[in-house]
């Protein structure tokens, strides 16, 4: 359950003169205290959102909240009402979130990139709805995937691409409807991905590499150190068919 909701704190406090009690009558006692209000999280503050003020007679101490402001003290509060400022304290959740935001950036800018993502990113653009003609192993998947995947996927939409690398077998397929597959479903997706895969005689004796795309990220990956399947996976694990991840030069 996240707690959120509004709060207030003092932010300024200022005397006003020419202001007469509504109650005791007596001019030039009227002090006046704003109040500054902000959104929390958890009653961490986010954000401000408004003022409200308290009008107090220094003579007979009786309190007015702002909605019971005379027209002249209300026009007093007004014309001083942008010199109070919400302190830094009630942006804190904000400015932190902003920080986190900059920090990642800052360290994705100096992370090294692993050059076979490119590799794989070049890949994954190449891939074609039931594969390209060239590509024997991805026509042969895209036939067999068009009989085993039920309807609903539209197994007619599958892009494909294959590529062998030594004894390693890479085989992209992008599923646009992939997130009509439950989660717990996908696991039974990968026994039919299997089953289909072992079918064809030419990725017998090889390691697989097997990355299933949505529509706008990968989905479910398996290779022979493990598999994983969600609505976000790394795609990390399939950088080991292009080799090594080169050492950089110092």
């Amino acid at each position: 359950m996240i707690f959120f909701g509004s709060k207030a704190s003092k932010i300024g406090q200022t005397d006003i003169p020419g202001i007469f009690c509504e109650h005791c009558g007596t001019q030039n006692k009227t002090r006046l205290t704003v109040f500054g209000k902000y959104a929390h999280i958890y009653w961490i503050p986010f954000f401000p959102v408004g003022k409200k003020a308290v009008a107090e007679c220094q003579h007979c101490m009786r309190t007015t909240a702002e909605e019971g402001f005379s027209p002249a003290l209300r026009e007093k509060y007004e014309s001083i009402k942008a010199n109070f400022k919400a302190p830094f304290t009630h942006w804190i959740l904000s400015i932190g979130l902003a920080a986190v935001v900059l920090l990642i950036t800052v360290i994705g800018f100096f992370k090294e990139e692993d050059p076979r993502r490119a590799l794989l990113h070049q890949d994954l653009q190449a891939m074609q709805v039931g594969a390209a003609e060239s590509d024997t192993l991805g026509k042969q998947l895209s036939g067999l995937f068009s009989i085993a995947i039920v309807d609903e996927l539209h197994p007619e939409s599958f892009s494909f691409l294959t590529k062998t690398s030594g004894n390693k077998q890479l085989i992209l397929i992008k599923i646009p409807d992939l997130k009509k597959v439950e989660k717990t479903a996908r696991e039974e997706l990968f026994g039919i991905m299997d089953q289909v895969i072992t079918a064809i005689d030419s990725t017998h004796s090889k390691s697989i590499y097997l990355g299933v795309h949505g529509k706008f990220n990968m989905m479910m990956v398996k290779t022979p150190t493990g598999q994983d399947s969600d609505n976000i996976v790394s795609e990390d694990p399939l950088y080991d068919f292009y080799g090594e991840k080169p050492v950089a030069a110092k």
